[in-house]
């Protein structure tokens, strides 16, 4: 489950979001159920610093690997990753410099728009500037 307290990122909103989950009566504002693919595209974007692909077969790995590990294989090749064994992946020292953005090839447009979604609202709901978009384009 990916979720969020309904808070817009600001140093306040930060603090609130840290206390929400301890706070008498907080509540869910937002989230959507994860599929086993999106939970796979996010235990390799949020471990890419050291992962061994061989875990997310506990997440029925196969029906997504050709082209999941086809992105490693492509980080490798641009000298971001490291392969270690069979399975393994490291990030490179240019890998941990732009982690943010590599980790960012591995959501799926359906959460790279349900993200941009969210985004949008709470920028609207606040009063923000909707230009800055937090999903990088490539």
């Amino acid at each position: 489950m990916d979720y969020s307290f309904g808070q817009l990122p600001s140093e306040r909103h930060i603090q609130e979001y840290l206390r929400a989950p301890y706070g008498i009566g907080s509540r869910i504002t937002e989230g959507f159920r994860f599929s086993e693919e999106e939970r796979i595209r996010k235990r390799l974007a949020l471990n890419l610093f050291d992962i061994d692909v061989a875990s997310l077969d506990a997440y029925n790995f196969d029906h997504c690997r050709p082209a999941l590990v086809g992105l490693l294989e492509a980080l490798v090749a641009e000298g971001l990753l490291l392969k270690l064994g069979g399975s393994r992946y490291q990030l490179t020292s240019d890998g941990l410099k732009y982690r943010d953005i590599a980790s960012w090839l591995f959501f799926s447009e359906k959460v790279s728009g349900l993200d941009a979604e969210f985004y949008a609202k709470m920028r609207e709901k606040c009063g923000a500037v909707a230009e800055a978009s937090p999903v990088p384009s490539y």
